[in-house]
């Protein structure tokens, strides 16, 4: 599961460093409306792939699991309840990469990083921990995970578009 979760991620990673160097192009110019233009068009374009990929992995688990757990057929239906809930995350994990890349175009790397240890160390790995106490196994943990890349998404889209409200104010100004 983590092999074909790891696949589609490195997409949206692709994603991310294009936008990223797109958008510190328009930064170094001070052009707000093409980073806005940039970013939001990033953002957009990891949400429709990673929907898809969403679609996919929530309508035929069992083709993708069965070729990669040929040796351990007692793990599949595991595996296929993993690949539900990452069917379920790849939106978060391809808005939170994206996020990261538009924020690293902007120069912004301090509240991001910021961000990043609220989301996972704060929320997804106590979670984890107590989906692990509880006895809630793989599930658990992968649920936490999922609400951890959820809150990085948030956050992330939150502080582009706050950060490209300053910078509008800030252009403006001068």
């Amino acid at each position: 599961v983590i092999s074909l979760v790891s696949t589609t991620y490195m997409i949206t990673s692709g994603i991310s460093i294009a936008s990223a160097i797109r958008i510190g192009k328009a930064y170094a110019s001070l052009h707000i409306a093409k980073i806005k233009r940039i970013g939001s068009s990033a953002i957009i374009v990891a949400v429709g792939i990673m929907s898809i990929f969403c679609a996919i992995f929530l309508t035929v688990p069992e083709i993708l699991i069965l070729p990669l757990m040929e040796n351990d057929p007692q793990a599949v239906p595991i595996a296929v309840m993993l690949l539900v809930v990452a069917g379920f995350f790849q939106i978060s994990d391809g808005v939170q990469a994206v996020g990261l890349g538009i924020l690293r175009g902007m120069e912004d790397v301090n509240i991001p990083t910021i961000i990043a240890l609220i989301a996972y160390w704060v929320i997804a790995l106590p979670l984890s921990v107590l989906a692990y106490t509880q006895g809630w196994g793989a599930m658990g943990i992968w649920v936490a995970l999922l609400l951890g890349l959820s809150t990085s998404a948030i956050l992330l889209t939150t502080r582009f578009f706050k950060l490209l409200k300053h910078k509008r104010k800030e252009t403006l100004a001068l």
